[in-house]
């Protein structure tokens, strides 16, 4: 109205610009604005004389303004116009496009909606007070920042981008945030001195454009380092928490490194009053503990985002819904089965119609709703959730993605656990297929893991195969979690690739202290006396002895592990000629034959057969040469035959360090017992 009106243009725009909403878009004081209404050369004196003019004209120009003082006005037109549209379409391509479209564009709408909600509940219900308005004001900004980050992103045309365009996609409910005064009022600190606010504010941006870029690993930990100094040295207790959440995201830290980052942050939310990020930091600490094997001490943590956010809060389903699941993650881990599928249908009853769930949630509460019923003891209750969450990681996050090989990695350990080894192997070489870097990220840890397994079933060859490639890079060997590390140098040490074996230790020897369970600490001694075998036999053969007997009473429930030292100390007293000392050794693993066999309990048959072969017990030799032939069947290796996994482990290798002395019990020849071209 005011342009129909005949007003010059300029005087239009210093009179609309003086009427903002937000009030740091308005004049700071009256002598700009004035200079805006007449540009042209005065006298001091003057300008008091229309100064007070103008005031007089701007209450007139209030009385013949609108009756809306909150227009809807366009305030994304700069970051959704018309230029932009064309680069990001021509970015992502036509499939992703209309779907990127449509999104967007919720977006901008949620956007406009709660600005100009913002504008009317000050100067229309007037319901918020002025530092209320101005906090959301500010989170709304941040957000139009995030948005034209995600844009700038798009745009690019970058194939491993737009893999995961549906992470990097604006995400209407993520506005949502802007609407609680009270979240609002614990996350902005709003100082007097504009010097302060104005650094303030650059660190908000900052940690914007980072919270995008979680997501594609694409920022430096060190951007993270000058903003935590800011907010502690001027007390911004939430912008202290979130530089130590996204410094743990940009990956980098041990174990014990995130979990430390993560607590620091969790206390630091506490002391800003953030109610859902003290929930989201307790259940990820919880999570870790359970991860960690370490389910009990994750209890508190639960007690603690319960204490933070008892019920539903307003808006944000998806996000409070995943911190229910990890939760109840905890409680099943605890024994809490009933109450975390309880806590569970809570959650989901409490779904509205309209609450929209991200491609990247989805996937997210099938994960964690399969692993309660893990937990539960249902595995195969369970196994269609893993495989529906592991298609929905990759269809949002592309197969490379850290976060889709781990829920494939779900996938192929629980079918390994249900007896399904061709699949699940067949599944984990697919994912180090895909891996983009091998060693890289969780790589290494699911190299580690695949070549575990292989050497459970006797292919050793590809074991070492699969492992190669991490043992070249101690940067990747460092990603590896030390439970992983340590078997894999035990395997190392089972093969007699002891220079191998012994740098492992190294490099593990220092993360010592997180061995604290009692069948790790097992397994760290049984490395050592392997290590020590080639220079002391005897002593070795003794410590192989006592670790059998510890062996049975730490592993009760697990006759395969319990085997391992038997089969050690009968290939230690084969070596030295010992056949009585192999018949003691192997007696306890060899008693119960009736189930399927493990490969300890094949490789002690094998032995028993050389021994009674080399003593012309002819009946003997053939009994347990039937015993081998019964397991290495069972371990499936029938496809692979040349993986021996048994003349090369009895006898020391050739390409290997170990001294090697020729038993003085000949072997059985080639009538006795099948030979493969690998068999040294």
């Amino acid at each position: 109205e005011l342009r129909a009106s005949g007003c010059p243009p300029h005087a239009v725009e210093a009179i609309v610009r003086g009427l903002h909403a937000d009030a740091r878009q308005r004049w700071p004081d009256l002598a700009p604005l004035l200079e805006a209404l007449d540009p042209r050369p005065r006298r001091s004196w003057w300008l008091t004389l229309a100064g007070l003019g103008l005031v007089m004209g701007l209450g007139a120009w209030g009385l013949l303004m609108p009756s809306d003082p909150c227009p809807e006005l366009d305030a994304l037109a700069e970051s959704w116009s018309d230029a932009v549209r064309r680069g990001v379409r021509e970015g992502v391509g036509p499939e992703i496009w209309p779907r990127l479209e449509r999104r967007t564009q919720a977006f901008v709408e949620r956007w406009a909606a709660s600005h100009r909600d913002n504008c009317l509940a000050l100067h229309v219900r007037a319901e918020q007070s002025d530092a209320a308005f101005d906090r959301r004001a500010r989170c709304l900004e941040l957000t139009r920042a995030e948005l034209d980050e995600r844009l700038s992103l798009l745009s690019r045309g970058d194939a491993s981008l737009l893999e995961r365009w549906q992470e990097l996609a604006p995400d209407a409910a993520s506005i949502e945030i802007c609407d609680d005064a009270e979240a609002l009022a614990s996350r902005y600190v709003v100082f007097a001195d504009p010097r302060l606010r104005a650094e303030s504010e650059a660190h908000q941006e900052a940690l914007a454009r980072i919270d995008v870029l979680t997501g594609v690993r694409g920022y430096s930990p060190d951007e993270l380092e000058p903003i935590l100094r800011w907010a502690r040295e001027h007390d911004d207790p939430f912008m202290e928490g979130r530089a130590l959440i996204y410094s743990v995201a940009a990956g980098g830290l041990s174990t014990s490194e995130q979990r430390e980052r993560v607590e620091l942050a969790n206390a630091a939310f506490v002391r800003a009053g953030d109610r859902e990020d003290t929930m989201r930091t307790a259940a990820v600490l919880g999570v870790g503990l359970v991860d960690a094997g370490r389910p009990a001490e994750a209890l508190p943590w639960v007690r603690r985002a319960d204490a933070a956010v008892d019920e539903r809060p307003p808006g944000r389903w998806s996000a409070w819904a995943i911190t229910q699941s990890y939760l109840a993650v905890v409680e099943a881990a605890n024994g809490r089965a009933d109450a975390a599928l309880a806590r569970l249908d809570r959650v989901h009853a409490a779904r509205a119609p309209s609450d929209e769930v991200s491609p990247v949630e989805h996937y997210t509460l099938l994960n964690t709703r399969a692993r309660v019923l893990d937990a539960a003891g249902r595995p195969r209750d369970s196994l269609p959730l893993h495989e529906q969450a592991a298609a929905a990681a990759v269809a949002a996050l592309g197969p490379q993605h850290p976060a889709a090989a781990q829920m494939r990695d779900n996938v192929a350990t629980l079918r390994w656990s249900l007896g399904d080894r061709e699949a699940s192997l067949e599944l984990a070489r697919e994912i180090i297929a895909d891996a983009p870097e091998p060693g890289a990220g969780g790589d290494a840890q699911r190299r580690c893991s695949l070549a575990g397994r292989l050497r459970e079933v006797g292919r050793m060859q590809e074991a070492q195969q699969v492992l190669a490639p991490v043992l070249a890079s101690d940067a990747a060997l460092e990603q590896m979690e030390p439970p992983c590390l340590l078997i894999a140098g035990l395997g190392l040490a089972i093969a007699g690739r002891r220079p191998e074996a012994a740098h492992l230790r190294e490099l593990l020897e220092p993360r010592r202290a997180s061995l604290r369970d009692p069948q790790l600490r097992y397994w760290w001694d049984l490395l050592e006396v392997l290590l020590r075998e080639p220079d002391d036999p005897e002593a070795a053969a003794a410590s192989l002895q006592r670790m059998s007997e510890v062996g049975r009473w730490l592993f009760p429930d697990e006759p395969s592990l319990t085997h391992w030292a038997p089969s050690l100390l009968a290939r230690n007293r084969w070596r030295a000629g010992d056949c009585a000392g192999v018949e003691r050794a192997t007696a306890p693993v060899l008693e119960a034959l009736e189930g399927p066999l493990d490969l300890s309990q094949t490789r002690c048959a094998f032995v028993r057969a050389r021994c009674s072969a080399a003593a012309g017990d002819e009946a003997g030799a053939m009994r347990w040469q039937a015993v081998t032939a019964r397991g290495l069947a069972e371990l499936e290796v029938a496809s692979a035959p040349a993986q021996d996994p048994l003349g090369p482990w009895l006898e020391p290798d050739p390409g290997t360090d170990e001294k090697s002395s020729s038993p003085r019990n000949p072997a059985p020849g080639p009538a006795t017992l099948p030979r493969h071209d690998d068999d040294p």
